[in-house]
């Protein structure tokens, strides 16, 4: 066992404990152990010894290790904090490192010597989340919570001065080479630049963040400042005039979490709450390497080596990665294949900028909605991770709750804007006019889920609305006596509605005359932010502020059944499996809990799932998987039975190959103009699906330039490459990410040559083909006059369809010759296609008629 040093609880106390550092020899099963290996919890902070020898790392688990830098092994472990540790700096000379966190207790060890140096108890009045020492070692720069930076005498351990500028929290702190500046970062957004021997401002506050500043560092020459920020954006500064040089540059997909110049200042290296790891040039802005992958969650913390040749990164997954500058590769401890695969495929969903407060699944399963204090919603393939719409925007202020038809047909939004708003899931526009009758916020809305006929929604004034879902008329208001009313659901029969209120108020109402069912049901202690009924209606469960689920029975509402006892903090979520045999909860401390109904015991879990609160969560239609949604920024799904997060699917997978196509008649409808591709195959009767896959209308997602949003930074770590096939602005839809690497296109114009002239001959030329690694051909006929007789192509025809799918971009009907022959306007085709395909005989049979 490594030694373990730990301290008195005395505010100032000095020690000379003696910190052995083991030899292997005595300690043979700490060393068979892997690198690396020890913290059970997230690590927050890391730091690379002067000598390049040791790091550093704090954790969650409240313990400080000591590593060897080359082989992993763990040299001490230190014990003395009480709480999670943030902060960590080794001494210039080597010899010391200051430490803080949770606690608000700012420790000092010597390590040269092997002694204890002290401790202070109360060195800040809240978390401490940065501690520096200055380039020559005199002092020591501390911030945190209470919105205070403090520098302490690094010998005495005496407070010499205290900078109190800044409105709120201070993430982040760095020392100017030559030690005589302070610059910070704050959560008010600014960066601030400080005399460290007078504590007056000298520089900003400078703007241009959108978010938290979390981190900030200068460049070894002085010359730079560099900044992170939760926006997800990174940006350098000239240190002498505050004026921006570069950014905000764009690469992470979440918060920038911290980021680091290299010895020689050449080049910054970021690290994001996505997990990603970007190597930036610090003079262009440009991205040099990246975004590199291998930690399983968000990455806390990077350091380079002295040397510059290695940097070492810290995750929320408890493991740490030394990675080779020159090679980009991870060196130690040595990865798998199949680890680096599986760090390129686990991971949330991240694309809003805003806390993600509500999600749900469609009835197809294989879609989800999100949405977002970013004031959108977003549509997500649940397999890819990738989003299949363009964000749809509309309110005027963040989101708070969504719910869905049981049909998939309509979404509804609920905002703090005071509105709802009700979206066509067919055309993605709204469907009815903002439905405008709550006083505050709207904190839930709830489809009836027999018939799709009842909008119910709830609000901060304490008020419960019924709506007709069809037209939006106002049908009902259910005045409450309860405070703010926070949470409502329905009964699976629909005839009840449940409502959970910030007094801790729990009540049963009838929905056919708005009036409440005898009761009430007891109080919780707390708030009630959560409430759900078991799939047969006879029991509800409610999760609350006391950090408490409660059971009760549905019937009688003064029956209380139990509580449920395991979460540490408010119980934002809570549902029934579909077979009613387990309860799930979250937690505004971002953790999962799986309950065993016939126990009242906990299955599964306390399960750490996010870096943030979790605001709302869902269970997949099959039950098989459980989503959340984070205020940072991610969704992320988990198996209900192992409690592990899923991984995202790559583009092509297996079961395509065997997938077949043999669909009735179909017609085009008549919005269909020549040269076109019907806007998404919902609208063509017949064709519910392809491949197994459900059809939406949307539009191929573009930048402003023009190119496909897959050529730019991906908002999914799987998004498939971009190709070099260009499509139109519309096209097939492509619900789930696959689509979009197994189309090509035919070169429209070539109708001399075989086989595309055989398919005029036809009179419908075939732009799109999906094919699967067993020849799987899917050819839909769109043009001309409908064909009047079957025509099988060969296998030696249809091995040379793909070859001439790289030449000629189509991006509308006026690109395409046979538009002016044809002169059809788009009423005039009202053609029927029928296309069926076999992988078995990879051949491909198109007939059309009229």
């Amino acid at each position: 066992m490594a030694a373990r040093v730990k301290f008195s609880e005395t505010t100032i106390a000095s020690s000379s404990t003696s910190i052995p550092i083991p030899n292997p020899s005595d300690h043979p099963d700490h060393y068979d152990k892997k690198p690396f290996e020890g913290h059970a919890k997230a690590i927050w902070a890391v730091a690379y010894s002067p000598d390049s020898t040791r790091i550093a790392t704090g954790a969650e688990d409240n313990l400080i290790r000591i590593w060897d830098s080359k082989t992993g092994a763990m040299l001490l472990e230190l014990e003395g904090h009480s709480r999670a540790i943030y902060a960590l700096s080794f001494s210039h000379d080597g010899t010391r490192l200051v430490s803080g966190g949770v606690d608000r207790t700012l420790c000092v060890w010597n390590l040269h010597d092997e002694k204890l140096v002290g401790k202070s108890s109360a060195a800040h009045s809240g978390s401490i989340l940065a501690a520096v020492y200055s380039p020559d070692d005199t002092v020591i720069a501390s911030a945190g919570f209470d919105t205070l930076i403090r520098i302490w005498d690094a010998n005495d351990r005496r407070k010499t001065l205290e900078i109190a500028d800044h409105p709120d929290v201070v993430q982040s702190v760095s020392f100017s080479p030559d030690g005589t500046r302070l610059a910070s970062g704050c959560q008010d957004f600014k960066v601030r630049v400080f005399d460290v021997r007078t504590g007056a401002l000298v520089l900003g506050p400078l703007e241009g963040h959108t978010n938290w500043v979390r981190t900030v560092s200068y460049s070894p020459d002085g010359a730079q400042l560099a900044t992170g920020c939760a926006d997800c954006t990174v940006s350098t500064w000239d240190a002498t005039t505050g004026s921006m040089l570069r950014g905000p540059l764009r690469r992470h997909d979440d918060g920038v979490y911290c980021l680091v110049y290299s010895p020689d200042g050449k080049n910054l290296l970021s690290c994001s709450l996505d997990g990603s790891i970007c190597l930036w040039d610090s003079v262009t802005g440009e991205l040099e390497a990246g975004p590199l992958r291998g930690h399983a969650g968000g990455v806390r913390e990077v350091r380079y080596s002295p040397e510059g040749d290695r940097f070492v990164s810290v995750g929320g997954d408890g493991s740490m990665r030394v990675w080779d500058v020159k090679t980009r590769e991870v060196i130690l401890p040595e990865l798998t294949e199949a680890e680096k695969q599986d760090y390129l495929l686990a991971g949330p969903l991240r694309g809003h900028t805003g806390a993600v407060t509500a999600v749900i699944y469609f009835p197809d399963g294989r879609h989800l909605a999100s949405g977002s204090m970013d004031r959108s919603i977003r549509v997500w393939d649940s397999r890819t991770g990738q989003q299949t719409i363009e964000p749809l925007l509309g309110h005027e202020g963040g989101i708070r709750a969504i719910t869905m038809s049981s049909d998939g047909s309509r979404l509804v939004s609920g905002s703090i804007d005071h509105s709802i708003r009700v979206w066509d899931c067919s055309t993605w526009k709204l469907a009815l006019p903002p439905l405008k009758a709550h006083s505050g916020t709207v904190e839930c809305v709830r489809y009836s889920p027999t018939d799709n006929k009842l909008i119910a929604s709830c609000g901060e004034g304490g008020e419960i609305i019924l709506w007709n879902a069809e037209t939006g008329q106002h049908l009902s208001t259910i005045l409450s006596q309860d405070k703010k009313i926070l949470v409502i659901a329905f009964a699976p029969d629909g005839l009840r509605l449940a409502s959970g209120s910030e007094d801790g108020a729990l009540r049963l109402w009838d929905v056919s005359t708005s009036q409440a069912i005898p009761g009430p049901f007891t109080r919780h202690p707390g708030a009630v932010l959560s409430v759900a009924f078991s799939p047969d209606g006879t029991r509800v469960v409610s999760g609350s502020s006391d950090h408490n689920l409660r059971v009760w029975d549905a019937g009688i509402g003064n029956r209380y059944l139990g509580t449920l006892r395991g979460h540490s903090h408010w119980v934002d979520w809570v549902s029934y499996s579909r077979d009613g045999r387990s309860i799930y909860s979250v937690s505004s401390n971002a953790e999962i809990c799986y309950w065993d109904v016939a126990t009242s015991k906990l299955a599964l879990g306390p399960l750490k799932a996010h870096g943030d609160i979790i605001y709302g969560a869902a269970i997949s239609p099959d039950g098989e998987h459980l989503v959340t949604a984070s205020a940072d920024l991610t969704m992320k799904i988990w198996d209900t039975t192992t409690g592990e997060m899923v991984k995202l699917s790559e583009g092509n997978e297996p079961g395509l190959a065997d997938a077949f196509l043999d669909s009735p008649a179909v017609t085009a409808p008549d919005a269909t103009a020549p040269g076109q591709m019907p806007i998404g195959l919902d609208s063509w009767e017949g064709v519910a699906n392809i491949l197994d896959l459900p059809a939406t209308s949307r539009p191929i997602l573009h930048d402003q330039r023009g190119r496909r949003r897959a050529e730019q930074p991906s908002r999914s770590r799987t998004q498939p490459r971009p190709t070099s096939i260009t499509e139109p602005s519309y096209g097939l839809s492509r619900p789930l990410g696959f689509f979009s690497s197994i189309f090509r296109r035919l070169q429209p114009s070539n109708h001399g040559a075989e086989p595309a002239d055989r398919w005029r001959h036809l009179g419908a030329l075939p732009t799109r083909v999906a094919y699967g690694v067993a020849k799987l051909y899917v050819a839909v006929a769109r043009e001309g006059p409908p064909p009047p007789q079957q025509a099988a192509i060969s296998e030696e025809e249809l091995s040379r369809i793909p070859d001439q799918t790289q030449a000629t971009e189509v991006s509308g009907p006026e690109q395409h010759p046979s538009n002016s022959q044809q002169g059809l306007p788009a009423s005039n085709i009202p053609w029927i296609i029928k296309a069926v395909a076999r992988a078995a005989s990879a051949h491909v049979a198109l007939a059309a008629e009229h």
